[in-house]
Formats: C-alpha cells, structure tokens, sequence
C-alpha cells in the first residue's frame, strides 16, 4: 500500500513513525503483514507505479492530483534525458 502524507505543523511528516503505525493498524484489521510506502520520498519509479495503481481512498483530492500531476512530469523529464544519455551513448 503507498501513502501520501500531508505535511505536519512542522512542515515535514514523520514518515517512518506514521509508515510502522499504517503498518501494525492494517496487520490488525486484515490478519496479515502488510508493506507500506510513504511517497513523500520515495523514487519517482515508485512514485509512478503507485500512480498507475488502484486508488483507495483521497482526503484531498487537490492535494492528490498535484501529486499526480507532479510525479507525471517527472517522469516525462527522466524519460527524455534517459533516452539523451542513451542517444549521446551509442553516439
């Protein structure tokens, strides 16, 4: 399952206290381990495939589409200078 977190009063959420408590609260419901991943900082691979996946549930579906927004550019950027370093390569 992959998160993400909107930022605390502080500016920057606890990713790793909030991703084990997600964590031991979905292993109580459904009866087994489960992964979590925050996407705040996560690869923009990651942050893709998560992207592409089945949303659950959006509080903030502004916030949300930001993120999809975001995370879309960053790939079309990757795969642009992916495919220059790979044109600048093979020469």
């Amino acid at each position: 399952m992959a998160v993400f977190l909107a930022p605390d009063a502080a500016g920057v959420p606890d990713t790793l206290a909030v991703r084990l408590d997600l964590m031991a609260r979905i292993e109580r419901a459904i009866g087994i381990a489960a992964d979590v991943v925050v996407l705040n900082d996560a690869p923009s691979g990651l942050r893709m495939a998560a992207v592409r996946g089945r949303l659950l549930c959006s509080r903030d579906d502004d916030r949300r589409l930001r993120f999809v927004e975001s995370t879309a550019l960053q790939a079309m950027d990757m795969a642009v200078l992916a495919r220059e370093s790979l044109r600048a390569l093979l020469g």
